[in-house]
């Protein structure tokens, strides 16, 4: 399976003509910010699940705290901290009415949690301290403060939850964490448990990691800028961290909860992650609408079946 992310409206008809006949793209995957506004008008809404219908995909719609993309350099007075955060902005409110009138025809909610624009966890625990500190304790620096994260998330969502409705999309390095910490009684892993039981999908949009065997690997297959390399990896000498072919979180994503990850850009589509990621025990793929995958995509189903 492969949910396509819609980047630009002015993309929305080409990307569903692109999808439409594909049976390998069962999802159509709405960002909040492509609208160039606070909250997404009711209308398109509205378009984008008769479109959806009409082509024969799922729907997923992200619905972000923020009224505005933060960018990963801005400083922490334009963040929102959700444990200090009382009620929606007046505009935010009203995009999750919007989204409400229609919840049924929408398959998942995205909550945008960890991005670095964001207001997740990703600004507590990561941001102003080291990837190395953060691997070497699991526990009090990224498990226990991310199930918080979730919590308080939820007070807001809860009718998206309830509905079975609500996706977080989040950081790779706390599942990895709990995944190695917990192998063998992952019916003691807390995360996996809270996601598990409150029936809550997961994107993780750097999920590749688990197919390289070492950075040289990694840097050779994941096309992007180079600070968003995984630290899973790019820290892999500095703490007590798995070994390829990672069996241990293999076996988490395969224990039952649905776990998405992102297809790796132009070369992780050449390379065939979109069936790799599934055999390593992710649900599915998340591959961006832009040209480049798109040539990608058109570059290894021209090539003869062997």
């Amino acid at each position: 399976m492969i949910s396509m992310v819609l980047n630009s409206w002015d993309d929305f008809e080409p990307c569903c003509q692109f999808i439409k006949n594909k049976i390998e793209f069962t999802h159509l995957f709405i960002r909040c910010f492509i609208f160039k506004q606070e909250s997404l008008p009711f209308e398109l809404i509205d378009t984008a699940i008769e479109a959806s219908k009409k082509i024969g995909k799922k729907l997923w719609i992200e619905t972000p705290f923020l009224s505005k993309s933060v960018s990963i350099h801005s400083v922490d007075r334009d963040r929102i901290n959700i444990f200090e955060l009382k009620q929606l902005s007046s505009e935010r409110q009203q995009y999750f009415d919007n989204i409400r009138k229609r919840i049924d025809d929408i398959d998942r909610i995205v909550v945008s949690w960890s991005f670095c624009y964001e207001s997740g966890g990703y600004n507590r625990w990561a941001r102003h301290q080291s990837y190395k500190n953060i691997l070497n304790h699991p526990i009090k620096r990224s498990i226990e403060p991310t199930l918080k994260e979730f919590e308080e998330m939820l007070k807001f969502v809860k009718d998206f939850q309830e509905a079975g409705k609500l996706a977080f999309s989040a950081i790779d390095v706390p599942f990895e964490r709990e995944a190695h910490y917990y192998q063998g009684r992952l019916n003691e892993a807390p995360l996996l448990n809270w996601l598990k039981k409150h029936n809550v999908i997961n994107l993780i949009n750097r999920g590749t990691w688990v197919l390289d065997k070492d950075m040289e690997e990694h840097n050779k297959n994941y096309n992007v800028t180079l600070h968003a390399r995984s630290p899973i990896l790019v820290y892999a000498d500095q703490y007590d961290s798995g070994t390829y072919p990672y069996k241990y979180y293999q076996d988490y994503l395969k224990a039952g909860v649905e776990f998405w990850s992102g297809i790796g850009y132009n070369t992780g589509i050449l390379r065939g992650n979109h069936k790799n990621l599934v055999e390593a025990g992710y649900a599915g793929s998340i591959m961006h609408f832009e040209e480049i995958n798109v040539t990608a995509w058109n570059t290894i189903n021209s090539q003869p079946k062997s």
